[in-house]
C-alpha cells in the first residue's frame, strides 16, 4: 500500500481460453489425443466425454483421466502450440503488444493444466490449473497477487463471468477490467449484477476496437 492506495504493478494479465485464443485448449487437447490413443483408449476417451456432457462426472476428475490416456507427448504439445497460434486473438495479441510497448509485462492467467500449457505457452510467464489447484475464480485472483506480490494488475482481460473475482479486483484497486469477445450470456451476467457488485468494465472486440 502507498499513502493508502493499492499498489498497480504494469502487467496485463489475459485469460488463455476464449480471451488470447478463439477456443478451447482442452478440447483441443482431447481432440488431438484421440487421434494418437489406442483403440482402448479412444474407447475410454469417448466413455468419458460422454458422462462428462451428461453430468456425471466433474470437469477435474475428467481432464484427469484423460489426462492419464493421452499424456504430454511433445509431439502432440507442438502440434497444439501451432494449432492454439492460429487461434490467436488478433484483437487481443494488438493490445497486448501495444502495452508491451509501454512497459507492461504480460501474465498469462488460465485454468487449463499446467502440464500442457507450459508446451504450448512460450511467451512469458504463467499461472495455470495445477493437480493441487483449480486455478479459477477466487484462486485464480490469489495465484495472480500472489505472482504480484500483493500488486494489482493494471490491466486485467478475460472473456468470462468465471473470472469476475479478478475482473472485479483489478478494476476496484486501480486496475482496468476488460472483456473480451463477451457472449450474449456473459454480457447478460455484468449487466444483471447487483449495484453493489458493479464495476467500471471496458470491451475488446476482434473486428472492433475497444470502448
Amino acid at each position: 500500500m502507498v499513502d493508502g492506495r493499492a499498489q498497480v504493478a504494469p502487467v496485463a494479465v489475459v485469460d488463455f481460453d476464449g480471451t488470447l485464443i478463439r477456443g478451447n485448449s482442452f478440447r483441443l487437447y482431447v481432440r488431438l489425443g484421440m487421434r494418437r490413443a489406442s483403440v482402448w483408449g479412444k474407447v475410454r476417451l469417448a466413455w468419458w466425454w460422454a458422462l462428462r456432457r451428461c453430468g456425471l462426472i466433474g470437469h477435474a476428475a475428467f481432464r484427469r483421466r484423460c489426462a492419464a490416456v493421452i499424456g504430454f507427448p511433445d509431439a502432440l504439445l507442438a502440434e497444439m502450440r501451432a494449432a492454439c497460434d492460429a487461434m490467436r486473438s488478433p484483437a487481443v495479441a494488438r493490445f497486448l503488444a501495444e502495452r508491451e510497448a509501454e512497459g507492461c509485462t504480460v501474465l498469462l492467467a488460465t485454468a487449463a493444466m499446467e502440464e500442457y500449457i507450459r508446451g504450448v505457452y512460450a511467451d512469458g510467464p504463467y499461472v495455470a490449473s495445477t493437480p493441487a489447484c483449480d486455478c479459477r475464480g477466487e484462486r485464480k485472483l490469489q495465484a495472480v497477487l500472489g505472482q504480484l506480490g500483493g500488486r494489482t494488475p493494471a490491466w486485467v482481460l478475460s472473456d468470462h463471468e468465471a473470472d469476475l473475482p479478478l475482473l472485479r479486483h483489478a478494476a476496484t484497486h486501480g486496475g482496468r477490467a476488460v472483456l473480451v469477445n463477451p457472449s450474449a450470456a456473459t454480457l447478460r451476467f455484468f449487466r444483471q449484477l447487483e449495484p453493489a457488485q458493479l464495476f467500471d468494465v471496458e470491451l475488446l472486440l476482434d473486428g472492433g476496437e475497444a470502448r
